[in-house]
C-alpha cells in the first residue's frame, strides 16, 4: 500500500502475484516504461485478491495495466489506468471468472489499444461504471466462443477508434449490455460479429 513502483526494462512486472490469493493491492503507483510490461499480473489461480485506488500507467508497446490469467473472483475498482503505446490494455482478462471491475478510470490511446479486453474462457465477469474516456481500437472487447454471461453495465465509453464495445465470435454465449453511456465512436457504437444471445 502506498508504494511508488517503477520499470524500465522488457517483460517486467510491477506487481506479480502466482498462486496467490485474498491479497489487497490498494494505493499503489505503479510506471512501466519497458516494452510487454505488466503493472499488475494475477497469475494461475490467484483468486480472491482485491486492487483497488492504484494508479498505472504504461507507455510502451504492448502494455498491460491489470492482467488477469486463470485467476477469479477479484475485486478490481477505483483504479486509474493510462496506457499510450501500441497494443495496450487497461484490464485483460484472459481464462478468467467471476471478476468485478467497478468504477476504474481507464485511458489506452495507442493503436490496437482496449480499454478492456475479456477473451477465452473468461465467464460471469461484471463490467459496471468504469469511465473509458479513450481507446485506440475498442472501448470494450469480448472475443471468442467460450465467454460466457458477462455483463456490461453503467459504463461510460468514449472516444473509441473502434467500436465503444465490441462483442466477436461469441456464437451461442449469451452477454448483457444494458445502461451504458457511448459517445463518439468513429466506427461503431455496439458491434455484435458472430454472436447470438445477447440483451442489449
Amino acid at each position: 500500500m502506498n508504494n511508488i513502483i517503477s520499470t524500465n526494462g522488457s517483460s517486467a512486472y510491477g506487481i506479480y502475484l502466482f498462486t496467490s490469493s485474498n491479497s489487497n493491492i490498494s494505493s499503489n503507483t505503479i510506471i512501466i516504461n519497458g516494452s510487454s510490461g505488466y503493472g499488475i499480473y494475477l497469475n494461475t489461480g490467484s483468486n480472491s485478491n482485491t486492487l483497488q485506488s492504484n494508479t498505472i500507467t504504461t507507455s510502451n508497446t504492448n502494455g498491460w495495466g491489470i492482467y488477469l490469467i486463470s485467476s477469479s473472483n477479484s475485486n478490481i475498482s477505483s483504479n486509474t489506468i493510462t496506457t499510450s503505446g501500441s497494443t495496450g490494455y487497461g484490464i485483460y482478462f484472459y481464462s478468467s471468472s467471476g471478476n468485478n471491475a467497478t468504477n476504474n478510470k481507464i485511458n489506452a490511446t495507442g493503436t490496437n489499444a482496449d480499454g478492456v479486453y475479456i477473451f477465452s474462457n473468461s465467464d460471469n465477469n461484471i463490467l459496471n461504471l468504469n469511465n473509458i474516456s479513450k481507446s485506440g481500437r475498442d472501448g470494450i472487447r469480448v472475443e471468442g466462443s467460450t465467454n460466457e454471461r458477462n455483463n456490461i453495465t453503467a459504463n461510460i465509453i468514449l472516444n473509441s477508434t473502434g467500436s465503444g464495445i465490441f462483442i466477436n465470435n461469441t456464437k451461442t454465449a449469451s452477454q448483457l449490455i444494458q445502461s451504458n453511456n457511448i459517445s463518439y465512436s468513429s466506427n461503431f457504437s455496439i458491434l455484435l460479429s458472430n454472436a447470438s444471445n445477447i440483451t442489449i
